[in-house]
C-alpha cells in the first residue's frame, strides 16, 4: 500500500521496474527518476522531487550501492572517493533532507543497507569495506540524532549479493 519514490541510473530498467509495479499493484503510485547517486545535485534533487510528489517520504531505504573490487594497494587512486560517493554521501545526502523532514513530522523509519563488509574485513575489498564501515557509522548517528523525535533507525548488513 506505499506509494513508491526509486531511483536508479539506469532509466530504462526503472520505467520497467515501475510499469512492472503498476500492472501488479494498480493502486500504487510510482514515481521514478534517473539518478546518478555519486552527484550531490542529482541526489537533493531527487529527494526534493520526491517530497514534492508525495509531501511526506514515511520509509527511506538507502540501498545504493557500489563495488570494485581490488586490494588497496593495488586500486585506483580515486576508487575509495568512487565508493565514498555512492555508498555513503548518497545516504547522508537522502538523509538530511528526508530525515529532516521525518524529524519535524516526528515519525518515519530509514532502513540502511550497509553490508556485512561493515564489520569484517575482506580481501581485496579494501575502499569497499572502508566506506561500508562508515556507512553503519553514518547509521548509529542517524539513530541517535533521530531516537528521541520517534523515528526508527536501522542497519541491515547482509552479506554478498548478486545485484
Amino acid at each position: 500500500g506505499y506509494h513508491l519514490a526509486l531511483c536508479a541510473i539506469n532509466e530504462t530498467e526503472l520505467l520497467s521496474l515501475k510499469e512492472e509495479i503498476q500492472k501488479l499493484y494498480p493502486s500504487v503510485k510510482v514515481y521514478t527518476q534517473a539518478v546518478n547517486c555519486s552527484l550531490k545535485a542529482e541526489v537533493n534533487a531527487f529527494a526534493s522531487q520526491s517530497l514534492q510528489n508525495f509531501g511526506f517520504i514515511d520509509v527511506l531505504i538507502n540501498n545504493v550501492g557500489v563495488f570494485e573490487p581490488a586490494a588497496i594497494l593495488d586500486e585506483a587512486d580515486d576508487l575509495l572517493e568512487k565508493h565514498f560517493l555512492v555508498n555513503v554521501n548518497c545516504a547522508y545526502l537522502l538523509y538530511k533532507k528526508i530525515g529532516l523532514s521525518m524529524r519535524k513530522a516526528r515519525k518515519g523509519y530509514i532502513f540502511n543497507i550497509c553490508s556485512v563488509a561493515s564489520i569484517h574485513n575482506i580481501i581485496n575489498a579494501g575502499s569497499y569495506c572502508v566506506t561500508k564501515a562508515a556507512m553503519l557509522s553514518l547509521n548509529n548517528i542517524m539513530r541517535a540524532e533521530l531516537m528521541d523525535d520517534q523515528v526508527k533507525v536501522t542497519a541491515v548488513l547482509p552479506g554478498s549479493t548478486l545485484t
